[in-house]
């Protein structure tokens, strides 16, 4: 995780898309309405995992942080990445975030909503699929 002192690129390369995908994430995914609640959470906790690494040893880039990105990025990245596969399996209807809720409505019989991808060239695709008749 540390090269030289420093945190491998590998694991920053993740963060900025990571902050702008985490509410949408947290929140469709899990039907919440947090806004940028997770995103604001993930970014104070970066900034004061830092500034307590910066004060002990005079570097932000710790151990600790490293492992703290690497785990919140696996995380993030690895429901992302479920999600897409398992909306395309199961051919979930509008965004593939909400795809574990259509695959839980689908085996309790409890209706979930359709949700379209908030920003995007998913969304234009969503509005196109919600527009065609589904096969039972």
């Amino acid at each position: 995780m540390l090269v030289g002192g420093r945190i491998r690129p590998f694991i920053w390369n993740g963060v900025i898309i990571g902050i702008f995908l985490i509410s949408y994430v947290i929140d469709i995914g899990f039907s919440r309405d947090w806004k940028k609640w997770p995103a604001v959470v993930s970014v104070v906790i970066f900034l004061g995992i830092a500034g307590w690494g910066y004060l002990s040893t005079g570097t932000v880039e710790t151990v600790i942080l490293a492992h703290v990105i690497r785990y919140w990025e696996l995380y993030l990245f690895s429901h992302l990445g479920l999600a897409f596969l398992t909306a395309a399996a199961i051919a979930t209807p509008g965004c593939e975030m909400r795809a574990f809720h259509d695959l839980y409505s689908r085996l309790t019989g409890k209706p979930t909503a359709e949700h379209h991808c908030p920003v995007g060239p998913l969304r234009s695709i969503d509005r196109w699929e919600s527009g065609r008749k589904r096969r039972q």
